[in-house]
C-alpha cells in the first residue's frame, strides 16, 4: 500500500478521534488538519470556477453576460480566502 493511500485512510480517523494508541497507552494528539483540508477544498473550488470560465465561450452571449460577473466574483472571493489562510 502506498504512503499516500495510507495517509488518506488514516488521517481522517486520527483527526476525528484526536487520540492514538502507542505501545498500549492512549495519547492525545494536538494535530489539527482542518486548515489543510480547507486550503485543499478552496483550490478544488477555484479550479472548478476556472473551468467554468473556460466553457463560457460555448454559451450564448446572454448567458456569458449573466455568468461571467458571478464567476469573476466567486474567483475573487476564493483567492481572498486562500490568501487569508496563508497568513
Amino acid at each position: 500500500m502506498s504512503i499516500t493511500l495510507m495517509a488518506r485512510l488514516l488521517l481522517p480517523s486520527i483527526c476525528q478521534s484526536r487520540t492514538a494508541v502507542v505501545e498500549g497507552q492512549v495519547m492525545e494528539l494536538s494535530m489539527d488538519f482542518q486548515p489543510v483540508y480547507q486550503h485543499h477544498d478552496l483550490l478544488i473550488e477555484l479550479g472548478r470556477v476556472e473551468m467554468a470560465m473556460e466553457y463560457l465561450e460555448e454559451r450564448s452571449e446572454n448567458e456569458r453576460q449573466a455568468l461571467r460577473p458571478r464567476l469573476v466574483s466567486r474567483m475573487s472571493r476564493l483567492r481572498d480566502e486562500l490568501e487569508r489562510l496563508a497568513v
